[in-house]
């Protein structure tokens, strides 16, 4: 990646900041620019960094559950629910987990229930 996906997020948050009436052209600027620099591949990092962004600076929870395996909506929803329905909720399947979730809200983990922390608990880390 040329840029880090917060530099794109700072750059593209500024624009939208100074010219609120060229919303449409920023966007397409952006994912030009992403083209170019032969970072459109990695588009939803930059998005996600922007969301993220945006939530930080509106003062909403950022809440990032991750699982072994992909969760029900009404998971999800009930999770959410706890943070508030505004909160930006992403979800990642991350398979080494092997079970159970990850909750982790304004980048400091709230819950790990996940099987290996319990596994690295039960054995010190070594399996």
């Amino acid at each position: 990646m040329k840029y880090a996906p917060e530099q794109y997020a700072r750059a593209f948050l500024s624009l939208m900041d100074g010219h609120p009436n060229e919303k449409a052209k920023i966007t397409e600027g952006l994912v030009r620019t992403l083209a170019a620099s032969g970072d459109l591949p990695r588009a939803e990092e930059v998005l996600t960094a922007i969301e993220t962004a945006l939530a930080k600076r509106e003062g909403r929870p950022r809440i990032s559950v991750r699982s072994a395996r992909p969760l029900e909506r009404s998971a999800i929803e009930r999770i959410r629910s706890r943070f508030g329905a505004d909160a930006l909720t992403t979800t990642r399947v991350v398979p080494d987990l092997l079970g159970g979730v990850q909750i982790v809200v304004n980048e400091e983990t709230m819950i790990d229930a996940t099987l290996k922390r319990k596994l690295d608990a039960l054995f010190g880390g070594a399996r």
